[in-house]
Formats: structure tokens, sequence, C-alpha cells
């Protein structure tokens, strides 16, 4: 029970002694804002308070409580928003607590979204609590889309609530056809 106390003392009072400028251990990364921290790696920058990068290099934490675990030019610019790692992935200003879990060229422009990896996958600005699994160029427009992976595939061209499984070029949800009304008398 002891040690348990302990460590979370130790984390705590690392928190707590971090300050502006701190570089634990790297080369040319600029921590700017309070408690602000990069662990490692080389050219990374916070510029915001509480936000944090891991390691990897040319990564980017621009809003408060942004978090980038490592690899490299990956950039976060939204608050509460992460991404785990992979290369040039981007969550935007507009991407409220969104998750990249790696990849490449992965993009979220829209709340709560989240990318597992892939490569070229876009949560577009509509898209509010939508999720991409990972694939290849696979995008969601709409609010709680998902796609499962594969690639070329769009959920939520016309609304909220679809889903596509995986596959090739599969948009869901198909564009309604209209009804033909009959009338019998």
């Amino acid at each position: 029970m002891k040690l348990r106390y302990f460590v979370y003392a130790l984390v705590l009072t690392f928190n707590l002694q971090a300050k502006a400028g701190d570089d634990l251990c790297g080369n040319l990364n600029n921590a700017i804002g309070y408690t602000s921290v990069i662990a490692g790696g080389e050219n990374n920058q916070t510029s915001d308070d509480w936000a944090t990068i891991g390691g990897g290099e040319f990564n980017v934490v621009s809003d408060g409580w942004g978090f980038v675990g490592g690899g490299r030019h990956n950039r976060v610019d939204q608050r509460y928003s992460v991404i785990t790692g992979g290369r040039e992935n981007w969550v935007r200003f507009n991407a409220w607590a969104s998750t990249i879990d790696g990849g490449q060229e992965n993009e979220i422009s829209g709340d709560y979204a989240s990318i597992g990896g892939g490569r070229d996958n876009t949560a577009d600005q509509g898209s509010f609590g939508s999720a991409i699994s990972g694939g290849f160029e696979n995008t969601v427009l709409g609010n709680y889309t998902t796609i499962g992976g594969g690639c070329l595939n769009t959920a939520g061209d016309i609304g909220a609530f679809a889903t596509t499984g995986g596959g090739r070029r599969n948009t869901a949800p198909v564009r309604p056809q209209p009804l033909l009304a009959v009338r019998i008398i």
C-alpha cells in the first residue's frame, strides 16, 4: 500500500515541478506554457498550458491539454485531443477531444471523432462522434457515422448514423429513392 502512494506522489511531484521551457531529454525541443512537457525527441513544440509530447520529432501541440505520444510531424491543435503516434497526422483546431491512434496522414476536423490508424483517412468537420477504425482514404462526413476499414469508403454523405463495415468504394447511407405513391379508387 505504501508503494502505491509513493508512485502517485512521484508522478504528481513531477507534474508540479514542470515549468515552461522544460526539456527533460532531447534536442531543440520547445515547451511553452504552464506545466507543458516534452519528454524527448527532437524539434518538438508545445505552445499552451498542460500540453505534452512524449518524443519523436517535429511534433506540435498548440492547445492546452493536448498530447502527442511520438512519431513524426504530428500536430494537435485542439484541447483534450490526442495523437498516439504515426506520421503526419493532424487533429485540427475545431476537433474537440478527438483521437488518432496512429497511421499516416490521417486528419480529424470533427469533435469527439476517432481514427484508429491506416492512411489518408478523414473525419470531416460535420463528423461529431464518428469513427474510422483504419484502412485507406476513408471519409466520415455525418454525425455518429462509422467506417470499419477498407478503402475509399464514405459514411454519412447525407446524414447521421451511417455505417460502412469495410470493403471498397462503399457509401452509406445510399441516397434514398423517392417513393412512388399510388392511389387506388
